[in-house]
């Protein structure tokens, strides 16, 4: 596992249960962001195999489950883990880092990434894409959304709005240059939008893509 991996871990380890006492917060937001995504997925597959990457509390996992999806999740960080099984317990959960792990055969009908490719550096980011698109079936569902930046940098900065002071590694993305690397990945945009988080000052660029 690379250093910034294991760094990563760390961190999400020492904050899952503060992830889990937030998760009503975003309870709101979050159903607006997979409405969409659900309703392209629905409308593509009569059965959904959907894979979410960093589950984060669980909550969107529930979501899905709640429309009769099976539905798997991987995390680098147990603790992460623990907390979205007692949010989804119906999901299938992987301890491992996403670009080591080896999903054999399997593909899915839909994978939700949802603030994930910043915890990547740009190459590794790419990889991180190209394997999203690897394990989707044909006409596959993906989503990546993620906050966005004026300026293209990536390094350790420390991790806000929570309790505990620790870094992490992060890319900053520019909303140009993520949607170049997922165009160049094969993925076809079926929709596009934005948000902005008044309370931590965040953009946020929400891509719906579908494999070609």
């Amino acid at each position: 596992m690379k250093k910034y991996i294991q760094i990563n871990q760390h961190v999400y380890d020492e904050l899952a249960q503060e992830y889990k006492e937030k998760r009503k917060e975003f309870i709101a937001i979050n159903k607006k962001i997979t409405t969409p995504f659900i309703n392209y997925l629905q409308k593509t597959f009569s059965f959904i195999n959907l894979l979410e990457i960093g589950p984060g509390a669980g909550t969107e996992l529930a979501y899905f489950n709640d429309q009769g999806f099976k539905t798997t999740a991987i995390d680098v960080s147990k603790n992460m883990i623990v907390v979205a099984k007692e949010i989804s317990p119906k999901s299938k959960f992987i301890h491992a880092d996403f670009l080591e792990y080896d999903f054999g055969q399997t593909k899915f009908e839909g994978i939700y990434a949802k603030v994930l490719i910043h915890l990547f550096p740009k190459n590794d980011a790419i990889l991180v894409l190209q394997k999203i698109h690897y394990l989707l079936k044909s006409n596959g569902i993906a989503f990546v959304g993620d906050s966005i930046y004026e300026k293209s940098e990536e390094g350790f900065a420390q991790k806000a709005d929570y309790s505990k002071l620790l870094k992490r590694f992060r890319k900053n993305w520019v909303e140009k240059e993520l949607v170049k690397e997922v165009c160049k990945a094969k993925f076809k945009i079926l929709k596009k939008s934005h948000g902005f988080d008044q309370k931590r000052k965040k953009k946020w660029l929400r891509l719906y893509l579908q494999k070609i």
